[in-house]
């Protein structure tokens, strides 16, 4: 069960700073071994700011609090940690957790607790991608439990719409090992042309209820531009996509740059904002040169490719959907998605809390519709 987030309830978060800014976003890294984990304010003074949600059992919003400077060292939100780096995190990092000062958890109601950095739009960032890139591992004695869920998050807010998200993609932590790390994650945001003035917040949440665990460490966070020239792009269908059940505009898919023998040369996620099923996207190259192929896939769509070189932005892809069940490595359009979607058949997701995989069309209800996008992909397998 995928827990709503915040996605119009956000009037304050950041509406300080919606009245200045002309600055243009600024690159960011932090691996928080230099900060001194035993004062009260040294999250804030490096720019770190917080902010709660509360919702009902049933997800219904009650209130919100913030934006407050970040503490440290106290029950609410994040602190500095240690002790359980690997090789690569050094001595300290940020453990984001729980608002626990907010009584609504003996009462049932669920809390999200964001913590985040903060930054402006400008004129100058146009066209630019950025990427948000973070290690975490769950905490050894306190991570997630229960219902808790986590996750890592940019958020685009129109100050000129009510604060509403123009962008909001997540990567989720809950399943965090809590002896490894899971090293070099990233989301990224292509700068749009309508979003001049617009808040732009990275960073980290937990929705939890019941004094629930919900401790998640990050460390060696950046938010940096993606160098020009390096990066390879085009557009993307997805097939029978009619709006996602939760109603964000942003689907995540995971890409996959390979040589011309298909051996793969990096990999990661993609953000795109589909219009009426199509979205341009831009991936990073990495270290690739001349002559490669672009594959994407995830969700409930299968994988794809397009031959291209590196710094074009003609590598255009269409992805057939009707993959419900998703089991790893290669996919396949079987009986076992038709099982899968008849178990789900006529369910309504209205409320907007969760999203079947069996939703294929992603419009939140499993119906005959549904069926159909299955039927026409039936025994389609991954490129």
């Amino acid at each position: 069960m995928q827990l709503k987030t915040t996605r119009s309830l956000v009037l304050l978060f950041g509406a300080a700073l919606a009245t200045g800014a002309s600055a243009n976003l600024s690159n960011y890294t932090q691996n928080f071994d230099s900060l001194n984990a035993a004062s009260p304010s040294a999250l804030s003074d490096d720019g770190w700011k917080v902010f709660g949600n509360v919702f009902n059992p049933s997800g219904g919003y009650l209130y919100g609090y913030g934006t407050f400077p970040a503490p440290n060292g106290t029950a609410g939100f994040c602190s500095i940690a240690g002790g359980e780096g690997g090789p690569n995190q050094g001595s300290q990092y940020i453990n984001c957790y729980s608002d626990y000062n907010n009584g609504d958890h003996a009462n049932g109601n669920r809390i999200e607790a964001n913590v985040f950095q903060e930054q402006i739009v400008g004129v100058g960032d146009l066209g630019k991608t950025y990427r948000f890139t973070f290690d975490y591992k769950a905490s050894f004695t306190s991570g997630p439990s229960g219902s808790t869920v986590t996750q890592a998050f940019i958020k685009v807010l129109n100050p000129n719409n009510g604060y509403s998200l123009d962008f909001f993609p997540t990567i989720t932590t809950t399943s965090a090992s809590n002896v490894n790390w899971s090293e070099g994650n990233f989301i990224d945001v292509p700068i749009q042309s309508s979003w001049t003035g617009n808040i732009l917040q990275f960073g980290f949440l937990s929705n939890a209820t019941s004094y629930q665990g919900t401790g998640v460490y990050y460390d060696n966070i950046s938010f940096m531009e993606l160098g020009s020239g390096s990066t390879i792009g085009g557009t993307v269908n997805l097939g029978s996509y009619a709006g996602t059940a939760t109603g964000s505009a942003t689907v995540v898919l995971n890409y996959q740059i390979t040589d011309m023998s298909d051996a793969v040369l990096s990999s990661g996620t993609v953000s795109v904002m589909p219009s009426g099923g199509s979205a341009t996207y831009s991936v990073p190259a990495g270290s690739a040169t001349g002559n490669v192929k672009v594959k994407l896939f995830g969700g409930t769509w299968l994988k794809r490719s397009a031959s291209t070189t590196v710094g074009a932005s003609n590598a255009n892809i269409v992805l057939p959907n009707g993959n419900v069940t998703t089991t790893g490595g290669t996919e396949l359009v079987d009986i076992a998605d038709y099982s899968s979607l008849a178990a789900a058949f006529d369910g309504v997701q209205g409320d907007g809390t969760y999203v079947s995989a069996a939703d294929l069309n992603k419009d939140a209800i499993i119906d005959i519709a549904d069926y159909s996008i299955l039927a026409a992909s039936f025994d389609l397998t991954d490129d």
